[in-house]
């Protein structure tokens, strides 16, 4: 497809410059406790040859724009990068065009800095030739990833945000499965832990302390009077994050950090390594930029099941009925819950 056929891509980059004195040599980002780096990932050296257009008196270089036609390094093709909407330090958006036979840039971006030439003719005003070796990130620094926010992957909030509290009570667990209560708007999770040892989580919407949410389930928390906690309580939330992209140049998110809809299901950790798999073939193969596909294949059952699940939570109509339904068609239950247990 050339690029007068294609339509336009945009990434946002966000790109920050560091002086260092000639001597200095890059440090072993993982062992960077406070970065959330799980892996860096060494690539290839990559040949890079750029030519870049503006008008004879560098109008785009003054107004913060950048216009070039590179080859090399896996993303060949027509560049345009502009100051972003929303001011975010040293963040540019690039639109990308593929190549064509052409030197001439595509009339599609032209009309984009149409505001700041002025209609005046663009043409090669430098060629740089360069090498580059890129070092993958992998992040894996958790639901509120500092490295996402980083590369402003966050995408807008969820309008029903929700949290979770954890506590550890000492009493022998009276069952080996993990136990869900359901109240009105919020669910306890009782998981066994060891032979004296349960854990109590409560996700739910409602504010409040650990003692006032367990106050919602009051046969789980009569079971639980005479039991001593154990340790403090966690927390967690808003739990829905919502990504923009699980690839931003170099920059690999997997894990809660990639994106997360809620614990309501409880597969968070099956599809983390899911990902983690996916994560591997991609980067053995040399394809990172299949990774976002891959990601979104090996989650789209858990996503779309954990996403439905939740819409009928919400739902006034929907939310009573959910208890009484699994207790009438308890053959459809175990279906979903197998089903959301390999996802």
């Amino acid at each position: 497809m050339s690029g007068a056929d294609a339509a336009p891509e945009t990434f946002r980059e966000v790109e920050r410059k560091l002086r260092v004195h000639a001597l200095y040599r890059l440090p072993d980002l993982t062992a960077l406790a406070s970065a959330g780096i799980a892996e860096a990932l060494p690539g290839p050296s990559l040949a890079l040859d750029a030519t870049y257009y503006d008008t004879g008196d560098l109008r785009l270089a003054r107004g913060r724009a950048t216009l070039r036609r590179r080859k090399g390094g896996g993303d060949d093709g027509w560049h345009l990068k502009l100051p972003s909407d929303d001011g975010a330090a040293g963040a540019r958006d690039e639109i990308r065009l593929p190549l064509d036979d052409s030197d001439s840039p595509p009339e599609a971006l032209l009309q984009l800095v149409l505001g700041i030439t002025r209609g005046t003719a663009v043409e090669p005003v430098a060629t740089l030739h360069t090498e580059r070796r890129p070092i993958d990130l992998v992040a894996a620094d958790g639901l509120h990833s500092s490295i996402r926010r980083a590369c402003t992957l966050d995408a807008p909030p969820a309008r029903h945000p929700r949290f979770g509290l954890r506590r550890h009570y000492r009493i022998a667990p009276w069952t080996d499965l993990v136990e869900v209560y359901w109240s009105l708007g919020a669910e306890a999770y009782v998981t066994p832990v060891a032979d004296d040892l349960v854990g109590v989580a409560v996700l739910g919407a409602s504010s409040g302390d650990f003692d006032s949410r367990l106050a919602a389930f009051p046969a789980l928390r009569e079971r639980l009077a005479a039991a001593e906690p154990v340790g403090g309580v966690r927390g967690a939330g808003p739990l829905r994050q919502n990504v923009r992209h699980r690839v931003c140049a170099s920059v690999l998110l997997v894990g809660d950090a990639s994106g997360y809809i809620d614990a309501l299901t409880g597969e968070g950790i099956s599809v983390s390594l899911a990902q983690a798999a996916a994560l591997v073939e991609c980067l053995q193969a040399g394809r990172v930029a299949d990774y976002e596909y891959a990601w979104r294949r090996v989650s789209r059952k858990s996503r779309l099941l954990t996403t439905g699940l939740l819409w009928s939570r919400h739902s006034s109509l929907l939310a009573p009925r959910i208890v009484p339904a699994a207790q009438y068609l308890p053959r459809l239950f175990t279906s979903i819950v197998n089903h959301v247990a390999a996802a």
